[in-house]
This record gives C-alpha cells, sequence and structure tokens, in this order.
C-alpha cells in the first residue's frame, strides 16, 4: 500500500455512527441555542403603538 490505511467494512460502520452522532448532538446544540434567543427576544409591541427609533449621530 502507499501509506494509507483501508477501511474495513467495520470501521467505516464504526465512523459512520460516530459521525451519525455528532451530527445530532450538533443539530440538539443548534436547536438549544435557537430556543434560547427566542426566549430572550423581546416581544414586539402592539400594532397601534408608536416604535421608537434610534436616531444615528453624524460625527
Amino acid at each position: 500500500m502507499a501509506g494509507g490505511r483501508r477501511l474495513t467494512k467495520v470501521r467505516l460502520a464504526d465512523f459512520s455512527r460516530q459521525l451519525k452522532t455528532l451530527i445530532d448532538k450538533a443539530q440538539q446544540l443548534r436547536d438549544e441555542i435557537n430556543r434560547s434567543i427566542i426566549a430572550s427576544t423581546p416581544t414586539p409591541p402592539p400594532n397601534g403603538a408608536a416604535v421608537r427609533r434610534r436616531q444615528r449621530s453624524r460625527r
């Protein structure tokens, strides 16, 4: 061989399981972060309320 390791079916299956586990964990973290962001976002004002906008100061 040219120095590379051959992937047997067993090793490939194990790698595939590990990869799927990592992907699942990453998706759970993403979902948790999104829920946290949504929970910390202030509710929009009622339709009739005036919305204050920040003025940009020119320098």
